[in-house]
């Protein structure tokens, strides 16, 4: 996720983004308002039929999601 809180590694160098870009189905690090239109989502009445699950909205480095997701 491309956020404030790591804006300092990816002004670091290109190495960061490249391994972003390696370590993530899209390649690209993921933006605040994609988690947030997700989220919105999984809260409305259009999200009735969903019981549970994960979401890998962020990883940590050792690559278990960070929200875990239980309705």
């Amino acid at each position: 996720m491309r956020t404030p809180g790591s804006e300092p590694y990816f002004e670091a160098g290109p190495e960061f983004a490249a391994l972003v870009a390696r370590s993530t189905p899209l390649g690209r690090p993921g933006r605040a308002a994609e988690v947030a239109e997700a989220a919105a989502w999984l809260l409305s009445g259009r999200a009735s039929y969903v019981a549970g699950g994960d979401a890998a909205g962020g990883r940590r480095h050792h690559g278990r999601p960070t929200v875990r997701l239980r309705r």
